[in-house]
């Protein structure tokens, strides 16, 4: 409908745009298009495209509807976007790819019939104050060299996943981020990949808190809590690293570390209140490595080891749990003890009357990575834009 180039500036003020196009407004070879005040709604097509060194500011715009994915940025795109909502997008509602740069303020991207958000091969991004939510997949899917810094940003209540980080060299910075209630994994990290999250809250999940699969992950005071199955979900040779966590009042296990090559350190963290069940279930090979954590609370023995899995816990506070001992080793399972106080034990634990039927390895219907998801890869290949 709009275009802008060769360094042409197109300014809107109050419009709207409906009906048939390729893309409502789009820019490239230095042009661009300075939007404020503006509706977009139920387009047959995209409703933002820039590429090439285009540019686009949107202030105060509102997208309903659109058929194709709503926002395509790349190519050496730019972008300023405050106060912008994408609702019930018929396809992905926002792909930042390519080297695109710029940021974004106060947006809403919900409703989605896929992703809300997807960034592949772009650094320069700054997303502050928004919301990603009610979508059918995902909140966001961040992959292949995807560097951007998300504050103060909602996944909630997305289907699948609240976020999809994948790949190495992938490394999205989050820091006072919420991921809440997608009935799989809030938080999946596969394939290498290595987010940073910092005083973030995980909290609600129908199965998995975090699940983590050969990926290097780092969480700092973060908070999880209310999960159904596993707050954490750790395999396939991963090494996260979670620093003065809070990891409490989860319906079943505070984590689930299992086969060879995962190797989990916690330091300054604590394990409180997994009335349901152990706290740390290790098994099959997997190293765990503890350090000043706290572990209170817990049904059955705070840290269950087994099947030549180690657990190495280096002055730590483990005080009584409600049913068990403190810890139980058995099964070729290996414990170090490393200055750690072990107090106010009052039972006395046979394991020959122990039977762990509660616990079980992971199974299919919750092992990661889902085999119906993949990291989600848009091509705007459909868009014709010569």
């Amino acid at each position: 409908m709009i275009l802008a180039h060769e360094n042409a500036t197109i300014d809107c003020s109050l419009d709207s745009f409906t009906g048939k196009s390729i893309a409502a407004a789009a820019s490239f070879d230095h042009g661009k298009i300075n939007m404020k005040d503006s509706k977009m709604e139920n387009l047959q097509g995209a409703a933002i495209l820039s590429y090439e060194s285009g540019e686009v500011i949107l202030n105060n715009v509102v997208i309903e509807n659109p058929s194709s994915a709503a926002i395509q940025l790349r190519e050496n795109a730019t972008f300023d976007f405050t106060d912008v909502t994408v609702n019930g997008c018929r396809d992905l509602a926002c792909a930042i790819l390519t080297v695109a740069s710029g940021e974004m303020k106060k947006c809403n991207f919900i409703n989605g019939a896929t992703v809300g958000i997807e960034i592949e091969n772009c650094g320069q991004l700054l997303i502050k104050d928004s919301k990603f939510c009610t979508n059918a997949v995902a909140g966001g899917s961040f992959h292949d060299n995807c560097m951007a810094v998300f504050e103060n940003c909602e996944f909630s209540k997305n289907s699948q996943f609240e976020i999809d980080v994948s790949t190495a060299g992938s490394k999205p910075q989050f820091k006072k981020c919420t991921f809440s209630t997608a009935s799989e994994a809030l938080i999946n990290v596969t394939n290498g990949a290595e987010p940073t999250f910092v005083d973030c809250t995980v909290s609600d999940g129908a199965k998995i808190g975090i699940s983590i699969t050969g990926s290097k992950p780092i969480f700092h005071n973060c908070d999880i809590t209310g999960i159904a199955i596993a707050a954490l979900s750790i395999s396939g040779g991963a090494t996260p690293v979670f620093e003065r966590c809070n990891i409490h009042d989860n319906n079943n296990f505070a984590a689930q570390i299992h086969q060879q090559g995962t190797n989990v350190r916690f330091v300054d963290t604590s394990f409180i209140n997994h009335s349901r069940s152990v706290a740390i279930i290790a098994l099959n090979n997997a190293f765990v490595d503890c350090t000043r954590c706290k572990f209170e609370g817990t049904l059955q023995p705070h840290c269950e080891i087994r099947d030549q899995a180690t657990v190495q816990l280096t002055s730590c506070d483990i005080s009584s749990s409600t049913k068990g001992t403190g810890l139980q080793v058995h099964s070729t399972g290996i414990l170090q003890l490393n200055d750690t106080n072990i107090h106010n034990q009052s039972y006395i634990f046979s394991p020959f009357l122990y039977s762990p039927s509660y616990v079980n390895p992971p199974s299919k219907s919750y092992s990661f990575p889902f085999p119906f998801f993949s990291p989600f890869k848009y091509s705007p290949s459909n868009v014709n834009t010569s």
